[in-house]
């Protein structure tokens, strides 16, 4: 998961070029430092290729006990963003929750 570090890095870089507010930065790179550091202790480790919807589920449901539906959708945003930057670097497995209607 070293690789993950290079890639919040990469996707950090785009959204400062995109001209993004410093806190959103800030925001963005905290979750997703959160998300990497709660993926690593997984055992088996997980390879970026596997994660998956049910991992990010379980996630969001570790991250968001007893809390309002603001910091729910907060988490969903920052991996959301995240995932759709991995599908630009070619990594399009991963982190595509499925969107229900």
């Amino acid at each position: 998961m070293r690789r993950w570090d290079g890639l919040v890095d990469s996707y950090i870089k785009e959204c400062e070029a995109r001209g993004l507010a410093e806190t959103t930065i800030y925001t963005r790179t905290r979750e997703l430092e959160r998300f990497g550091s709660w993926v690593k202790r997984r055992k088996p480790r997980p390879r970026i290729e596997q994660i998956d919807s049910e991992l990010i589920i379980r996630y969001v449901r570790s991250r968001t006990v007893c809390r309002s539906k603001s910091v729910v959708w907060s988490v969903l945003t920052e991996l959301r963003g995240m995932g759709e930057h991995l599908v630009k670097q070619g990594l399009t497995g991963c982190m595509r929750p499925q969107r229900t209607n």
